[in-house]
């Protein structure tokens, strides 16, 4: 009876350290990984990879690791024409991962989710629903006590962006690509599309539509740029569309603008050999792209008279935040993320304008008061030569 009370206390100090662990393992996740844009790189994906039976059993709605693992497990033909409600982005974001054909299991609960559509009837686990199946399907399909019930991964959702969280990850993904791709692809929207070469923005053109720099494949010397998309996750290659040199950064003004237009500069055709990605907008010189795509070895000779544009907007995957035909609007979110850009310069052009007042003015009150101690040591002399010539001379 006397031990009694010295053992519930050790129990209880047990409690409280374990509970202390978990709240600094929590911080310390909390801290890593919670922010909206970190860039996707090979050894990241291999430690994710390693690192998935680790995580397997837990909910983690910070880890953008954990959300790219589950994206990434949607294998081509498995989750295929499924509506947007349930698309692989939405099933990742509430802890579902692709688990097989027309199938996706929770790594939490472990339950498993069966989406097919019969004629014009969609079954969810072999039961009919009414209309298409969306976000409360994904809820209700997880375990009674699953914590993905309550939760998803916010740092993916567009909605939940503030525009200073759009603008820092643009800003990022443009760094990355400026210091990493050699070829730049023509693009078809706006100026770069205009004429053959003009690629002074082809880098911020590819950053505002979501895509960023995903590395090298093949091998030399036909080694090949990879581009991503940071939602969605379709990757294409530069050297499938004509592509250039990436330019250097223009100089820029003080107010953020550049200072002259970028030269022209041959474009490339597409590489041979390689599919090249078409969204059914017509190509520079030639036709309409038919199907989802071509081989760039297709009508080689064809190629060096026409410009195979890359439509950035387009090429995205159809539940891709960012997807927009190219007879379509934008989406919201890609508006967004060119509305943001346009604020932030704005607001870099105010700062430069700003501080070259700043500037202007601290030299005009130097120079004035530069002139200001001149007056005052030539009206020192004159009072000097004039007392000089009142007083008497000093006697020796």
């Amino acid at each position: 009876a006397a031990g009694a009370p010295t053992k519930a206390a050790g129990g209880l100090c047990g409690w409280r350290r374990s509970a202390a662990e978990l709240l600094r393992e929590a911080a310390a996740e909390a801290d890593k990984l919670a922010s909206f844009y970190r860039p996707i790189d090979a050894a990241d994906e291999e430690a994710d990879l390693a690192g998935a039976g680790a995580s397997q059993r837990k909910c983690r709605p910070l880890s953008l690791d954990d959300y790219y693992r589950r994206l990434r497990a949607f294998q081509p033909g498995w989750w295929f024409a499924k509506p947007v409600g349930v698309s692989p982005i939405e099933c990742a974001r509430r802890g579902w991962a692709g688990a097989g054909r027309d199938l996706v299991a929770c790594e939490c609960c472990g339950a498993e989710l069966a989406v097919q559509r019969e004629g014009h009837i969609w079954l969810v686990n072999g039961k009919p629903v009414e209309g298409q199946p969306g976000e409360a399907a994904l809820l209700d399909g997880h375990s009674p006590f699953c914590p993905w019930r309550c939760h998803d991964v916010a740092l993916t959702d567009p909605a939940k962006m503030s525009e200073r969280e759009i603008e820092e990850a643009t800003d990022r993904r443009l760094e990355r690509l400026r210091s990493s791709l050699e070829h730049v692809p023509v693009l078809s929207d706006g100026e770069a599309a205009e004429a053959e070469g003009r690629e002074a923005d082809a880098c911020e053109a590819l950053t505002r539509a979501g895509w960023e720099y995903a590395g090298l494949g093949g091998s030399a010397p036909q080694r090949l740029e990879l581009l991503r998309c940071f939602f969605c996750l379709r990757t294409v290659s530069v050297q499938s569309f004509s592509h250039c040199l990436a330019p250097k950064e223009p100089a820029r003004s003080e107010d953020g603008e550049p200072m002259a237009k970028a030269r022209r500069v041959e474009a490339k055709p597409p590489q041979d050999g390689l599919w090249t990605p078409r969204s059914g907008f017509p190509t520079q010189g030639g036709s309409a792209g038919e199907g989802d795509g071509a081989s760039s070895a297709e009508g080689a000779s064809s190629s060096k008279s026409s410009i195979v544009a890359m439509d950035p907007h387009a090429l995205h995957r159809f539940y891709c935040p960012m997807y927009s035909r190219a007879e379509e609007d934008l989406s919201p979110l890609a508006a967004r993320v060119i509305e943001a850009r346009a604020e932030g310069a704005e607001r870099r052009r105010h700062w430069g304008a700003r501080q070259a007042t700043a500037t202007q003015e601290a030299v005009a009150s130097a120079s004035s008061a530069e002139a200001e101690a001149d007056a005052a040591v030539a009206r020192a002399k004159e009072l000097l030569a004039g007392l000089y010539a009142i007083l008497p001379p000093a006697s020796t």
